[in-house]
């Protein structure tokens, strides 16, 4: 599903378009929850299910030449997927019907539209303490894969603009990350 998004605001250095991905995420697991599952988020983006992926979210910028013009914001959720359609990708996967047997439907687009101007507004810390709830890596050992460099180490704080602070492994030093692909390691 896509959503095109033009935000009204004029300034949109205000808006917390960084975010939006982390916005949906919580969004999408409160659907989830709906269907009885316990959905966790894999920062920044993903949504997962007994740590088997279940959605990727991905946002897109519309410009025209400085002109802002608006934002598509994409969320791929498995829906109708039997385990043999998982055997041939790289990571561990799941579909809403092989965890529920149940079909999702318009609940995400309504519950996304519910709180979407008040987060315009405020920003990640309207959801934080949602999204630090359904947080699947806090205190736990961890590998971010940064442009081919892999930062290794234990997540030990979300802050407010979403971002997250790792204290390295190596060093013990803090370090905050914005951009990554993250995944649980055994270290």
């Amino acid at each position: 599903m896509s959503l095109i998004l033009k935000p009204k605001h004029i300034d949109i250095s205000q808006l917390p378009l960084a975010n939006l991905t982390q916005y949906l995420c919580v969004v999408l697991s409160k659907v989830l929850e709906s269907y009885n599952v316990t959905p966790k988020i894999k920062w920044p983006n993903d949504v997962m299910i007994n740590e088997n992926k279940i959605s990727g979210i991905l946002a897109e910028c519309i410009w025209n030449g400085k002109d802002f013009k608006g934002l598509v914001l994409g969320v791929g959720v498995n829906l109708n997927y039997e385990k043999e359609d998982f055997t041939n990708i790289d990571q561990k996967a799941t579909s809403l019907n092989l965890e529920t047997g149940q079909k999702i439907n318009r609940d995400l687009v309504n519950e996304f539209f519910k709180s979407y101007d008040e987060f315009m507004q405020i920003g990640f810390p309207l959801i934080k303490k949602e999204y630090v709830k359904r947080f699947l890596y806090l205190n736990r050992e961890i590998c971010v894969n940064i442009l081919n460099n892999r930062i290794y180490g234990k997540i030990i704080a979300i802050n407010d603009d979403g971002t997250i602070d790792i204290v390295e492994k190596e060093t013990l030093c803090v370090r905050r990350v914005n951009i990554g692909d993250l995944t649980c390691q055994t270290l």
